[in-house]
């Protein structure tokens, strides 16, 4: 997962959400941040590198993003890995 472009992705969402009339208070309680916090990540005062990718990802999820990433894992979901041999 290329961190900067998720989380690029994630403060584009916030921002086309804000734009549209959503208050940023509900936006974050989509996962589980304060308004403040929400309004720092639109800002820039809260950036990317300084997130924990898991903390991204429930970011995603609250959000209803589906990432290049997660769509692969979705893909291969069911299927497992198969050792390679030398004939």
């Amino acid at each position: 997962m290329d961190h900067k472009k998720t989380w690029d992705a994630v403060v584009a969402e916030i921002q086309r959400r804000k734009d549209a009339g959503e208050t940023l208070e509900s936006i974050g309680v989509k996962f589980g941040r304060s308004k403040s916090y929400v309004h720092k990540m639109l800002s820039g005062a809260v950036t990317g590198s300084r997130v924990n990718v898991d903390n991204v990802k429930t970011m995603i999820r609250g959000l209803g993003l589906k990432l290049e990433d997660e769509k692969k894992d979705e893909i291969l979901e069911g299927f497992g890995l198969v050792r390679r041999v030398k004939a």
